[in-house]
């Protein structure tokens, strides 16, 4: 028969871990805490901070008669929950607002004018390929006749 293996418990601390396996303590210690830990919690928190205010400004912005005054907190609340999760992700990754728009208007001018450009080539592409295909189906349709 084999000896049992004693069962570790689910949810360990470091020093439990630490103790079980015989891991040198600053070592382990060091490979258990996450990297940048508390910030991380920080963006956590934001996170959650941000759904809740969204929630309830959905919620309130969906009732029938919308309360101006309660909308009006609600998106106050959504807007300093949005800029704390968005300085907080900054510090942490050192990107730019993913809040605010990248691109200016002269440059969303010319990509609305390729895409209807492009949307226009594209018909007409299609418009004169049907064109020629009712021309060939004509075409064998006068043959089949004569024949």
């Amino acid at each position: 028969m084999q000896a049992r293996t004693p069962q570790i418990p689910r949810t360990r601390t470091a020093r439990q871990v630490c103790d079980t396996e015989k891991i040198p303590r600053p070592v382990c210690l060091f490979t258990l805490t996450r990297h940048n830990g508390p910030v991380t919690k920080k963006i956590d928190t934001a996170l959650k901070d941000l759904t809740h205010a969204l929630e309830k400004h959905a919620q309130i912005v969906g009732l029938k008669p919308i309360p101006l005054k309660k909308a009006g907190r609600a998106a106050a609340e959504l807007r300093s929950a949005a800029t704390a999760y968005a300085t907080i992700v900054e510090q942490k990754t050192g990107q730019t607002n993913p809040f605010i728009d990248f691109l200016d208007a002269a440059t969303i001018e010319s990509l609305t004018k390729e895409r209807e450009f492009i949307a226009a080539r594209k018909a007409a592409e299609a418009k004169a390929e049907a064109k020629a295909q009712a021309k060939a189906e004509a075409k064998d349709s006068k043959a089949g006749s004569e024949a």
